[in-house]
């Protein structure tokens, strides 16, 4: 299970960091690029901060109830943005927005592929026998 979930993480990993790379390229062709660059960089170094915090921590504890790292990641989300209110940084709803959507990201890959998992372990395996009837 670990080892599928794992694969499921990887590919989230891999196409969070295509994203970045398509985006980032494709504002190059924006105008005014620079301010549409700066003010939304935040917010995805926000969302693939803790949406790799969240995978690492998965991976780095298995043996920890996944909805406890989920529960924990958000809580570092909003204890980031708590803390800049002490500052000279200002905290920001949306940045904790942005922070909670990776969390959720990555959630709803672990449970789909755990729902999957568990659908092909019953032999209620619904998609297979549609497209390769028996």
């Amino acid at each position: 299970m670990i080892r599928a979930i794992s694969v499921w993480l990887a590919r989230i990993a891999f196409l969070s960091i295509t994203f970045a790379i398509l985006a980032s390229t494709l504002l190059d062709f924006w105008p005014n690029y620079q301010q549409v660059m700066f003010r939304y960089t935040d917010k995805i170094a926000h969302f693939l901060s803790t949406l790799f915090l969240t995978m690492a921590a998965l991976l780095a504890f298995p043996r920890v109830y996944a909805r406890q790292i989920f529960a924990g990641a958000i809580i570092i989300a909003a204890l980031v943005e708590l803390v800049q209110l002490f500052g000279p940084r200002t905290a920001d709803l949306v940045d904790f927005g942005a922070s909670t959507a990776g969390v959720v990201a990555v959630a709803a890959v672990f449970y789909s592929a755990l729902l999957r998992k568990r659908q092909t372990e019953d032999g209620h395996d619904h998609v297979n026998q549609q497209n390769h009837p028996q």
